[in-house]
């Protein structure tokens, strides 16, 4: 099956002049619901839908994915099937993107609510395309809207197999090192609101993991954590440990080496299986020895539960 069943070819558009988020994500959404794709679908509901897509930006993890892309994407009550569109920008609107990028190929999923599983296999397999450096610098480099469509509306994608965690996992953009300061690390975790991260290698490879709780745990004094009460002591400042050694810890003094590392292909069985009942705090993915990604519980619940 191709993406074309799904991708009208009026819902394909090249974009030159300077857009905002809210600009961008307007044309497409009106590109798409006027198509004779969606003439069964009530003009009335239009308003909704963008709506929806503005409250999905504004209150869910960021739609863009890094390298260049983003996919917003929004389930919608009494649509009657999926369907997508497809914007490449010559000037680049920012999706807050983890890596910070710009996005300039951007993809609008719009999924019926009572289907969301249909929805996620669309997603996966449209950002595998994407994801292509090669299949990017010809969509990016397509002369007009035609060509666009022809490159990815007639990709063959397989909406017949399982999950797995390439499909819902985030991309790695910041590299732990053994040496990297404290600071450092604490600062990017935050800014990512992750609690878990890995620390590599000089090939790559996975040495390590980092906690959030590892982390925390770390400043506090060894007799802290036996108290039952602090009211005797609530003068303590129980984070002075902490700011003392912060110059001179690294990543190598506060990681552990009890992790989880599963291939690309490994099933989302898999992946919840070790979060939930071997209770790792996130599942480092792997191919060819070098670390590519990482899920952990509230990527599970924004990428499946909450799509």
């Amino acid at each position: 099956m191709n993406l074309s069943k799904y991708l009208p070819r009026a819902a394909v558009l090249l974009l030159a002049e300077e857009l905002t988020k809210e600009e961008v994500l307007a044309r497409l959404r009106q590109a798409l619901l006027a198509s004779p794709y969606y003439a069964d679908f009530p003009a009335s509901q239009a308003a909704a839908v963008e709506e929806m897509l503005l409250h999905r930006e504004a209150q869910h993890a960021p739609t863009g994915l890094g390298s260049g892309i983003a996919f917003p994407h929004a389930r919608v009550q009494g649509l009657p099937r999926p369907g997508l569109a497809m914007a490449v920008l010559r000037q680049p609107v920012d999706f807050r993107a983890i890596d910070n990028q710009p996005a300039q190929i951007v993809c609008l999923l719009l999924v019926p609510d009572n289907n969301p599983l249909l929805s996620l296999h669309l997603q996966s397999q449209s950002v595998r395309l994407l994801m292509n450096a090669e299949m990017r610098r010809k969509i990016i480099a397509a002369p007009d809207a035609e060509t666009v469509y022809r490159l990815f509306g007639e990709s063959e994608i397989e909406l017949d197999r399982s999950l797995a965690a390439r499909d819902v996992m985030q991309k790695i953009s910041f590299e732990i090192k053994a040496d990297t300061p404290l600071r450092s690390l604490t600062h990017w975790m935050s800014q990512h609101a992750t609690d878990c991260a890995a620390v590599t290698g000089d090939g790559g490879e996975i040495i390590g993991q980092i906690t959030c709780k590892r982390l925390f745990h770390f400043g506090l004094p060894e007799f802290f954590s036996q108290l039952k009460s602090v009211s005797f002591i609530k003068d303590f400042d129980p984070f002075e440990k902490y700011f003392f050694q912060e110059s001179q810890v690294s990543a190598a003094h506060v990681m552990t080496t009890d992790f989880c590392a599963m291939p690309p292909d490994a099933t989302i069985l898999e992946v919840v299986f070790a979060l939930s009942t071997e209770n790792y705090p996130c599942v480092f993915v792997v191919e060819d020895g070098k670390l590519v990604g990482v899920i952990d519980q509230r990527i599970v619940l924004e990428q499946i539960i909450n799509f």
